[in-house]
């Protein structure tokens, strides 16, 4: 039985997660909701707070357009849906605040921190 495009997300997000988890990472919540836009990962690594956006990729692209992955208007939803989540919970203890998306192709998986 053929795999849904959602299954297949749902999977590559725990790839994801499992990477983060083994290069150190926290993971602070999946999944995070609002009626304006979901935040998949949100992770920290010492002082810094990662909102990370993951995509499955069915082929390879060019590592410097990172605006094919993640557009103008979706960079501008997960932040602003970061901007409630920081409202919503105590997380004054972080110094910086990165923007990263993780590719998955196959079980290959690229991390690019600070991507937008």
């Amino acid at each position: 039985m053929k795999k849904s495009t959602h299954q297949i997300g749902k999977e590559n997000e725990t790839k994801a997660c499992n990477y983060l988890v083994k290069e150190g990472y926290t993971i602070l919540d999946r999944n995070f909701q609002t009626r304006f836009g979901e935040i998949d990962i949100i992770c920290s690594k010492e002082s810094t707070i990662h909102v990370i956006e993951v995509k499955t990729l069915q082929t390879d692209w060019a590592e410097s357009d990172i605006t094919f992955l993640v557009n103008a208007f979706k960079q501008y939803k997960i932040k602003n849906v970061f901007t409630y989540y920081l409202a919503t919970n105590n997380l004054i203890t972080y110094d910086n605040i990165k923007f990263d998306v993780i590719s998955v192709m196959n079980n290959k998986i690229k991390h690019y921190v600070g991507a937008f």
